[in-house]
């Protein structure tokens, strides 16, 4: 029998007396939701011999980063751990006191402490923590809402400051998720199929996508696209390969971009170079948006951003001047003191522009606005869909509000359904609302961000 993948490939094959496996590998050590086409070449002993990159998987195209070359090492290395492995807790920080038991004992022993926990503190003194694991991480939280029944899962980084801003700020405005450019990913062909536009201009801003191929951008794409013709603004106070290969680079001040964002959006506006019929059939709120930034001309915003207003206004007049553009934004926002504003600004600039929900320009990925649902009454959120919701809403509403954090910003615990980080660690130095008693620790270390004294004292029993 031969197995194919979606495409009519063979994804198993045989081939030099090795069994080649075609597959995808995002969750490690792959980079982000991307998925990095790898072939596998299997020895008859079972044994992985060699990993090559797919040049027919329709995104990598063949390329991978040295993360996926030495797959080797990281599958046969001795320090790895295939089995359970037990110590007792008198011996903590000893090494050489693990061992080795059995999946029975090892599931029988957490079942043992779970259900004492529940018994004598409550589900609630239970907590699931984990970090950026990407299908590992995200696992946790169902995790800990539908088999440890605690509403407490945590993503251990302070503020939820990756990611999670220009998603939210994008769901509010838009009602959709954080808006990728297209790159021609998604469809057949990429960038030779009939239906897709090549972008005349990228704008990164504080986004370097060569290295980090974040958020579901595969940066080598850029480079695909840049040789057939696509022009790159870089936004961003530092000096990169990308940057250096710019047709324009704005290096702002940092923690100035909306003000940069908002002097676009004055230009845009006052020479008319917005798509007026995107604007009139989608977008509600223009003459306030125009009022808004009337007073931040290119010059007030050279005096803030530090860059010079003719640069700022030829950028504003090329990205809008494009017939299909983009916007990729990145980290460097997320943690700026006035990242929903910035967010807002580029949102705003994809909008007028017209290059939303358009070849060559930004994709818009599955609604996840807050609107009711039918079957029972929950709102969906912009980091929800489907089955996701489903151990969250059957904890009740009673044992919901119990989430560390509910009451101080129940926005951000109904949204994410996690436990406030920063108040996770409060509770733990402090017991309060309650002790946390009982850990699961999955793709994270919750000892190893700032402050890591006082997250190691507040983990001691």
């Amino acid at each position: 029998m031969e197995f194919k993948n979606d495409l009519g490939k063979p994804w198993k094959y045989e081939e030099d007396g090795f069994t080649v496996i075609r597959t995808s590998v995002w969750s490690p050590p792959g980079c982000h939701p991307v998925g990095c086409g790898l072939k596998l070449y299997v020895n008859q002993a079972g044994i992985l011999e060699k990993i090559e990159g797919d040049e027919n998987d329709p995104i990598t195209k063949g390329r991978l980063c040295v993360r996926c070359l030495d797959l080797k090492e990281v599958i046969y290395n001795p320090s790895r751990i295939l089995y359970p492995m037990k110590r007792h807790p008198q011996d903590r920080g000893k090494a050489d006191k693990w061992e080795r038991t059995t999946w029975e004992e090892a599931y029988a022993m957490i079942k043992q402490k779970r259900d004492f926990v529940i018994k004598n503190y409550g589900v609630e003194a239970i907590a699931a923590y984990s970090g950026t694991g990407r299908n590992g991480g995200i696992m946790v939280q169902e995790f800990a809402h539908e088999v440890l029944g605690t509403p407490n899962a945590c993503y251990t980084q302070s503020g939820y400051a990756c990611y999670t801003p220009r998603a939210a700020a994008t769901a509010a405005i838009t009602g959709c998720y954080y808006p990728e450019i297209d790159y021609g990913g998604g469809v057949e062909g990429t960038y030779d199929n009939p239906d897709y536009k090549i972008p005349e201009v990228i704008v990164l801003w504080g986004k370097e996508p060569l290295p980090s191929n974040g958020d579901g951008l595969f940066g080598h794409a850029l480079i695909d696209l840049m040789k057939r013709g696509t022009q790159i603004i870089s936004v961003d106070p530092r000096v990169n390969w990308l940057a250096t290969r710019s047709a324009v680079h704005l290096r702002l001040r940092p923690g100035t971009d909306a003000a940069m964002g908002m002097a676009w959006l004055n230009v845009i506006i006052n020479e008319e170079l917005y798509d007026r019929d995107f604007v009139e059939n989608w977008c509600y709120g223009f003459d306030e948006l125009k009022e808004r930034v009337a007073d931040m001309t290119p010059e007030k915003a050279a005096e803030i951003c530090q860059v010079d207003g003719e640069i700022i206004r030829k950028a504003a007049r090329m990205y809008a001047g494009a017939a299909q553009a983009g916007i990729a934004w990145g980290l460097a926002i997320d943690q700026n003191q006035n990242g929903t504003q910035a967010a807002q600004c580029i949102l705003s600039l994809i909008a007028i522009t017209g290059n939303l929900d358009k070849p060559g320009g930004q994709l818009v990925g599955e609604a996840k606005s807050a609107v009711p649902e039918a079957e029972d009454g929950m709102t969906s959120t912009y980091a929800a869909t489907g089955h996701q919701l489903d151990g969250w809403v059957a904890l009740g509403e009673e044992l919901r509000n119990k989430t560390i954090g509910m009451q101080e910003y129940p926005l951000y615990v109904n949204s994410i359904r996690n436990a406030h980080a920063d108040l996770m660690l409060d509770c733990l130095m402090t017991d309060k609302p309650y002790r946390i008693v009982m850990a699961m620790i999955q793709s994270t270390n919750i000892i190893a961000p700032t402050n890591s004294a006082e997250s190691k004292s507040g983990i001691k029993p």
